[in-house]
C-alpha cells in the first residue's frame, strides 16, 4: 500500500496522482520536467513561464513580476509597477492595460470568406478559408496556399510545425497537415457519437497535446490525442453553467484551463482541463462585457483574454477571471484572431474577404488609443484633438495654440492671434 516502498514518506503525498509518492516521483507535478529541471516541481507547468527571470516559474511564484506586491493584491501581477498606479480605478493598474490600434488588411482577391487564422514561429500567416489554406508574410504578402481538402474550413490552429485544420460540415473532419499541404491524418464524421460531429467551428491543442475540437451544432467540446483518438467530452444543450447554446471558440491558458465562447449563448465559459466548469460571464447586448454572438477567442502572453464579439463588430479583452478591460471595434464581422506576442494581431474579416493586421500596444491611460500613437499618453483623450499640430495632444499640451503662452496666462488658449502693429 506503500506509494514509496523504499522511502519513508508516511504522509503519502502524491502531487500528480500518478501512483508514484512525491518522495520518490522523479515528476511529482506530471508536466514531463525532472523535478530537478522543473521551476515549479509541485505544480503543472509545462511551459515554464516566469516572468520576472527570477528561476520560481509563475505557476508556483506569490509575485510574478517580482515588483513586492503579491499576485493576489497586485493590480499588474506580470508587468513590474511597484506604484501601483490606476488612473480610473478599474482595478488593472496602468502599467498592463492592453489595447489594440488597427494597420492595414490584406488577402484582397485571395481570400473567401476567411474563418481561422494562426501565425508560426517564423511570423507567417495562415488562413483558413472556404476550400484552402492561404500564407501571408507578417506583412501580408501572399506567400503560397493549398487545399484544405474540404469545402469549409473553418478554423485553424498550428502546433508542433503541423497545420490542424477544422473541417466544418459537410465534412466534419479533423484535418491535420504538414506546413506545405500534404495531409499526414484526419479523422472525424458526421453524427452524434464520440468521434463524429454535427459542425465543427475551432479546434486548439494544449500543453499535453490534447486536442480540443469545438462541436457546434452537437453543443459540446471534445477532447483526442494528436492522433484523433477520443479521450472526453463535456457539454451538452443548455443555458445552464456547463452546458452550451451553439459553442463557437476554444483556447486554453498557460494552466491549461479551458475557455469556451457560445455563438448563440452570448457568453464565455471557463472549464479546467477535464471540463469541470470553474466560472462564465457575459451577456447578450452591446454594452461593455456583453456580446452579440461571441466569436474566436485567444489567451496573449500578457495574460489577457481576447474574445471576438462578431455581431458588435468588435474585439474585446478580458482579464482571466472575466472581468472587462477595454475593447477595440473592427467592422465587416471580425471571426477568428491570432496573436503574435502583443505587438502584432491578426483578425479575419469574414464579411469583407480580408484580413486586419492591428498592433497591440498598452493604454495606461485607459481612452482606448495605444501608447504607440497616443498624442497624451498619460491624459485620457480619445478625440486626440491637437490645435497646433505640435504632436501634443490638447489634453497635455500647456500651449494648445503654440503661441508662446501657457495657456493658464493665454486670453484666447486655443486660438493663435497675431497682432500686427499699424503705422
Amino acid at each position: 500500500e506503500d506509494n514509496c516502498p523504499d522511502i519513508s514518506n508516511t504522509n503519502q503525498l502524491d502531487t500528480d496522482n500518478d501512483g508514484d509518492g512525491d518522495a520518490c516521483d522523479n515528476n511529482d507535478d506530471g508536466d514531463a520536467l525532472a523535478d530537478s529541471e522543473d521551476n515549479c516541481p509541485l505544480i503543472f507547468n509545462s511551459g515554464q513561464e516566469d516572468a520576472d527571470g527570477d528561476d520560481e516559474g509563475d505557476a508556483c511564484d506569490d509575485d510574478d513580476d517580482n515588483d513586492g506586491e503579491l499576485d493576489g493584491e497586485d493590480n499588474c501581477p506580470l508587468v513590474s509597477n511597484e506604484t501601483q498606479t490606476d488612473s480610473n480605478n478599474d482595478g488593472v493598474g496602468d502599467a498592463c492595460v492592453p489595447c489594440v490600434d488597427n494597420l492595414t488588411t490584406f488577402g484582397a482577391g485571395r481570400l473567401n470568406r476567411p474563418e481561422g487564422v494562426d501565425v508560426d514561429t517564423n511570423g507567417d500567416v495562415y488562413v483558413a478559408e472556404d476550400s484552402k489554406v492561404v500564407i501571408f508574410d507578417d506583412a501580408g504578402n501572399f506567400q503560397s496556399e493549398w487545399s484544405a481538402q474540404t469545402t469549409n474550413a473553418s478554423g485553424l490552429e498550428l502546433h508542433d510545425g503541423e497545420v490542424y485544420v477544422a473541417g466544418d460540415a459537410p465534412t466534419n473532419r479533423v484535418l491535420i497537415f504538414n506546413k506545405t499541404g500534404t495531409l499526414l491524418r484526419s479523422w472525424g464524421g458526421t453524427g452524434t457519437g464520440d468521434g463524429q460531429f454535427g459542425r465543427i467551428t475551432d479546434i486548439t491543442v494544449n500543453s499535453r497535446d490534447e486536442v480540443f475540437v469545438v462541436d457546434h451544432i452537437n453543443h459540446r467540446v471534445q477532447v483526442f490525442d494528436t492522433d484523433g483518438n477520443f479521450l472526453r467530452k463535456f457539454g451538452t444543450n443548455g443555458t445552464g453553467n456547463g452546458q452550451f447554446e451553439g459553442p463557437y471558440g476554444v483556447a486554453v491558458d498557460t494552466q491549461d484551463n479551458i475557455y469556451v465562447s457560445e455563438f448563440n449563448g452570448h457568453r464565455v465559459q471557463v472549464f479546467d482541463r477535464q471540463g469541470n466548469f470553474l466560472r462564465k460571464f457575459g451577456a447578450q447586448g452591446n454594452g461593455d462585457g456583453q456580446f452579440q454572438n461571441a466569436g474566436e477567442l485567444e489567451v496573449g502572453v500578457d495574460g489577457f483574454l481576447y474574445v471576438v464579439d462578431f455581431g458588435n463588430d468588435r474585439v474585446q479583452t478580458f482579464d482571466l477571471q472575466g472581468t472587462f478591460i477595454n475593447k477595440s471595434i473592427v467592422n465587416d464581422g471580425p471571426t477568428d484572431i491570432a496573436l503574435v506576442n502583443t505587438d502584432r494581431i491578426y483578425l479575419a474579416l469574414f464579411n469583407a474577404n480580408l484580413m486586419n493586421s492591428l498592433r497591440g500596444g498598452l493604454d495606461p491611460d485607459n481612452d482606448n488609443v495605444c501608447d504607440s500613437t497616443d498624442n497624451c499618453p498619460e491624459d485620457a483623450n480619445t478625440n486626440q484633438l491637437d490645435t497646433d499640430s505640435d504632436g501634443a495632444g490638447d489634453a497635455c499640451d500647456a500651449d494648445i495654440d503654440n503661441d508662446g503662452l501657457v495657456n493658464g496666462s493665454d486670453n484666447c488658449p486655443d486660438t493663435l492671434v497675431t497682432r500686427r502693429a499699424e503705422r
